[in-house]
């Protein structure tokens, strides 16, 4: 009799959490997030039991985080480089006022779950989406969220000295989690605040002092490429915007080399030259002269390609 009634009186206590039997739970107990661990959705719950049961009926969960003051549920899983099959990780804390599941030691899931693709989630006999891992990272950018579940959006913002690179409104910066459990796309570039724009080509100076080879890896960094100039449009465009540029000491690095052969000049993009504004007596075709800069006038010369020059960057969003 004294034992039922403490039982009835834990139960009493615990209504504001729920009273979960059969379940077995953690208590003063989380897992502890990081870049193995990370939470895909939460869910606002009135229970213990209704969170662990997430858990069960949600293909992707490994683990049950519940918070019992703000009863809020948090699905936990891993990204892949730890087994699923283990019980208890390494990073499980003590923590009051949160009680942890872990999807092994619960109930089994629904058979229906056994036909759900990895990313699925048991719901009234189908699948639905669990959603997503990490977003992907982008160069010079970072993204705002707090959860990746089934239609969760982030937005990607821009570095320090960075401007996202809009062309016919068709920048989207903005990702959905899809049911398949991957990010929608993005089409956005995050460049220099310097850059000077045409069509859905930008241009920008990388200021640093360097050989030709090193110059690509700047433009790369960037998210471009050494400038290819292909018509007279491009290079009356280069010398609107960049007329100071081209003296000895401001001498530009575009992508054009002769390295394949001493007398083919291509571009970064291998293609041969099919528009010249050589400088007099341009190009001289000596052996040790194979990459091309920007020079007088912005008309272009073949070079040593160890000389150190700043470099025109070019890139597009298409």
């Amino acid at each position: 009799m004294i034992v039922m009634y403490l039982s009835t009186l834990l139960c009493l206590v615990l209504t504001f959490v729920g009273c979960v039997s059969g379940l077995t739970k953690h208590w003063s107990t989380w897992i502890r997030t990081d870049e193995t661990y990370f939470t895909f959705e939460h869910i606002i719950t009135v229970s213990i039991k209704s969170c662990l049961e997430a858990c069960i009926y949600t293909k992707a969960c490994q683990y049950a985080n519940f918070d019992i003051r703000a009863k809020l549920c948090n699905l936990v899983r891993t990204n892949g480089t730890v087994l699923s099959g283990s019980t208890l990780p390494t990073n499980v804390e003590r923590q009051p006022g949160y009680v942890l599941g872990v999807k092994t030691e619960l109930i089994q899931e629904s058979p229906v779950c056994e036909f759900c693709p990895d990313k699925g989630s048991c719901d009234v006999g189908s699948c639905r989406s669990s959603g997503c891992e990490n977003p992907p990272q982008f160069n010079h950018s970072f993204y705002r969220s707090s959860a990746y579940a089934y239609n969760s959006k982030i937005r990607y913002f821009c570095n320090h000295n960075y401007t996202t690179f809009t062309h016919d409104n068709t920048n989207v910066s903005i990702s959905v989690c899809q049911q398949d459990g991957t990010w929608s796309d993005v089409t956005f570039k995050c460049i220099p605040d310097t850059a000077e724009c045409r069509d859905a080509t930008c241009y920008y100076v990388y200021d640093e002092l360097t050989n030709w080879f090193q110059a690509i890896e700047n433009c790369e960094k960037t998210n471009g490429h050494p400038v290819d100039v292909n018509d007279e449009n491009e290079q009356q465009f280069i010398e609107s915007h960049y007329s100071n540029y081209g003296s000895l000491e401001m001498r530009l690095w575009t992508g054009g080399n002769s390295l394949q052969s001493s007398e083919t000049f291509r571009w970064y993009d291998s293609s041969i030259f099919s528009y010249t504004n050589w400088n007099e007596h341009q190009p001289n075709l000596l052996d040790s002269q194979r990459c091309v800069a920007l020079v007088r006038n912005l008309t272009w010369n073949n070079l040593e390609c160890s000389l150190l020059n700043r470099v025109l960057c070019e890139t597009s969003i298409i």
